[in-house]
């Protein structure tokens, strides 16, 4: 049987993050920080009803918690699984970066877990090494 995917767990997930108490928002708070920020009218019974998944928040709503929490729209509809922030979704320069991006990703994806593991450690060594050191490994791989 498929999961349902709940897009309540990732309101309250922002709204609460475990690990991190200063992180942590009311209910209250939040209705406070969507009036004060964004000029909309929340209360907590809404709040309520959207974390549990018995009703859905519109537009403004979802782009404020967006805003507010600074993460990807797609994360908070469940279009994708990877928690991005919104403020690095920018056009321009980055779009040939991302286009890489997705094509790499597309690569991961077909990896088992075991090389994914071997891939994480590579990418964290490669993060320290100079262009040219890089390089010349990438001219042996070839």
């Amino acid at each position: 049987m498929e999961k349902k995917f709940n897009y309540g767990d990732r309101l309250k997930e922002l709204r609460k993050p475990t690990g991190n108490k200063n992180a942590k928002k009311s209910m209250e708070e939040l209705c406070e920080i969507f009036a004060n920020e964004y000029g909309l009218n929340v209360n907590k019974s809404m709040i309520s009803r959207w974390e549990n998944g018995t009703a859905m928040p519109d537009n403004k709503h979802v782009i404020a918690y967006s805003k507010y929490f600074d993460v990807d729209i797609n994360y908070l509809l469940g279009v994708t699984n990877i928690k991005r922030r919104m403020s690095d979704n920018q056009i321009g320069e980055s779009v040939e970066k991302e286009v890489i991006l997705n094509r790499v990703l597309e690569n991961l994806k077909r990896l088992d877990k075991e090389k994914l593991e071997q891939i994480e450690v590579i990418l964290e060594k490669l993060e320290k090494l100079d262009m040219d050191t890089l390089k010349a490994y990438t001219r042996i791989i070839k």
